[in-house]
């Protein structure tokens, strides 16, 4: 039993420095007071402040912000997905193209053209393919 050495006793520094037990608990409050003032915004919020800050499309943004979103999609599409993320990949030479960047890119597209041309675009047309929609070529 000689050769054990012997354990440090913890309890007893803590117990004997109460000043630095309550700046230690000052730091802690004041790291989770930060912490509530960063929240994590979505979309809306963000472009909604940009609006009232008076942001134009101008100023450079690093990155915005993104926002997890769940969608199904045919298998199908999936895989031509995939297959055109490759394809764009090769082509570009750039491994910054993501399937998220592409879908969000398509999106912003079919939007902006459905903004435009609101029932005579392509974009409309085919969403009511299956119904009667008078408006479609």
């Amino acid at each position: 039993m000689g050769d054990r050495l012997e354990t440090p006793d913890i309890m007893s520094s803590l117990m004997s420095e109460p000043n630095k037990q309550e700046s230690n608990k000052k730091i802690k409050q004041e790291n989770t007071a930060g912490n509530k003032a960063i929240k994590q915004s979505n979309n809306k919020t963000v472009l909604k402040q940009m609006l009232l800050d008076g942001t134009d499309e101008e100023t450079p943004v690093l990155e915005e912000p993104k926002e997890k979103a769940t969608f199904n999609l045919s298998v199908r599409t999936l895989r031509d997905l995939e297959d055109k993320w490759m394809e764009i990949r090769r082509l570009s030479g750039s491994k910054q193209i993501s399937k998220t960047l592409i879908v969000e890119k398509a999106i912003e597209m079919a939007l902006a053209e459905f903004d435009l041309k609101k029932q005579i675009g392509k974009f409309y047309c085919k969403l009511v393919s299956n119904k009667d929609s008078s408006l479609c070529r």
